[in-house]
């Protein structure tokens, strides 16, 4: 597999299991009907797991858990006792959402991600197969939310493609083995 520039990368969707092992699908923006997937059997970076667990806010966002607490905190900015309550809710709904799966979907103004996962509730956890659409530069979001969202995107963009062109890994603290790097761990599918 030759490797591409990252101005020609483009993600397609990657998703996380239980182990902790990635399964990452991609394009060269060049060669749009190539799809390259690739099952890593190799822990990614610890920079890489950080930057999917960045989505649980959009993830809560777009399945609206947070806006009665949004609603609470736009309406009480003269009680700050509430104005805590309401935003100590947002944070909480934001990690009571996993995120397994990001794939990016659609093009011009309906691009954007969907996102796969599960739910935390209290008496169990609630798998989400998939969000609504979350589209970039949406007009009915907040133009913070939107810039964040970009940023994480372009963030994530750039962690998969350290992950499987230049090798970026997990530290392996028992073996002196030093990782190869690049596609030589991963198993093409």
């Amino acid at each position: 597999m030759k490797p591409i520039d990252f101005k020609n990368f483009g993600l397609e969707r990657i998703a996380i299991n239980s182990k902790n092992l990635i399964t990452v699908d991609w394009y060269d923006l060049t060669k749009r009907n190539d799809l390259l997937s690739v099952e890593s059997d190799s822990l990614p970076s610890e920079d890489l797991i950080l930057t999917i667990k960045k989505f649980s806010k959009a993830m809560a966002v777009s399945l609206d858990l947070t806006k009665g607490f949004e609603f609470a905190r736009e309406n009480n900015r003269k009680n700050e006792e509430a104005l805590k309550k309401a935003v100590h809710g947002c944070l909480e709904e934001y990690e009571r959402c996993q995120v397994k799966a990001i794939s990016f979907v659609g093009s011009d103004e309906y691009e954007g991600i969907k996102i796969k996962g599960n739910l935390i509730c209290e008496k169990g956890t609630v798998p989400i197969g998939s969000t609504p659409t979350i589209t970039f530069n949406d007009e009915e979001m907040d133009e913070e939310f939107n810039n964040e969202l970009d940023a994480i995107c372009e963030e994530l963009k750039k962690e998969v493609f350290a992950f499987i062109y230049q090798g970026k890994r997990a530290n392996d603290l028992f073996t002196e083995k030093k990782d190869e790097g690049g596609l030589n761990n991963l198993k093409a599918v």
